[in-house]
């Protein structure tokens, strides 16, 4: 790890036109919908081999081996402990909408009619985000939802070059917590009791991951969930720890301490 090769930005950013960009910032809206209401839906086995998924017997087990699998730039193995098929086969359309009181565009549908392709998407939010997350380690402090445009994308080579497994020497693994559930006032429990029922799980807990990159230490929150006995990612990001969704963000490890101990603080030891 002494002779890290810093990976700099190909050229600086474009910024495309508003209307292009307002485009971009209604697809993140999207996912982030995805995100917190799990995804969109629909259609019995259809979706088992695209949504293959691997399951832990620990929470910590899979923060661990989800933040080995990104260091070593086995992106395909990280998307594939994402819950996607276990996820949605437990899902209840009547309680996610009474949830959000609201019946969106991209709802999923009801199961198990539709656990096909509800699976499906959930498969794609997994390869989205961990399109985001390598893209994040391998051009630390980079804005993973800034579209790069016109002169600032026409230098493929220096791309495919910071985009590139031999990018990845630079990346490793400095630690992974996982925060407990909290003690009996804590209100954790009480935050994901009702998305817990909305997809039949049993547990939900959240962590973080400390890489090093070619630009120093760098900070992925992580949210895991666990389904009839085994534990998978459920999403990026961490909301008690403030940590952003689909990026690994510089942080220095200090801070990173800290952040981990107010967490734990904050939903009681």
């Amino acid at each position: 790890m002494s002779d890290q090769r810093v990976v700099s930005e190909p050229n600086s950013p474009s910024r495309v036109p508003w209307v292009v960009a307002a485009a971009s910032w209604v697809t993140t809206l999207v996912l982030v919908v995805m995100l917190v209401g799990g995804g969109l839906g629909g259609g019995a086995d259809a979706g088992a081999g695209i949504a293959a998924e691997r399951g832990f017997s620990s929470a910590e087990d899979a923060a661990e081996a989800f933040a080995h699998a990104l260091a070593d730039g086995d992106a395909d193995a990280a998307a594939s402990m994402f819950a996607t098929t276990s996820l949605v086969e437990g899902y209840s359309f009547a309680l996610n909408v009474e949830y959000y009181d609201a019946f969106f565009p991209i709802t999923p549908l009801p199961a198990p009619d539709f656990n096909g392709v509800n699976a499906r998407v959930q498969a794609g939010y997994a390869g989205n985000s961990v399109i985001s997350i390598v893209r994040s380690l391998l051009i630390p402090g980079d804005d993973v939802f800034t579209t790069y445009s016109g002169l600032a994308a026409e230098d493929i080579s220096a791309w495919e070059d910071a985009l590139s497994l031999d990018s990845f020497d630079g990346v490793a693994v400095k630690r992974v917590d996982v925060l407990t559930q909290g003690n009996a006032r804590s209100q954790f429990p009480r935050l994901y009791a009702e998305e817990l029922d909305i997809w039949s799980a049993d547990e939900i807990r959240e962590g973080a991951i400390l890489f090093d990159t070619s630009a120093g230490s760098a900070m992925l929150g992580v949210t895991l969930i666990k389904i009839d006995g085994d534990w998978y990612v459920w999403r990026t990001g961490s909301a008690i720890l403030g940590a952003h969704p689909n990026a690994a963000e510089l942080t220095s490890e200090a801070d990173y301490e800290e952040s981990i101990a107010r967490g734990q603080e904050l939903i009681g030891n």
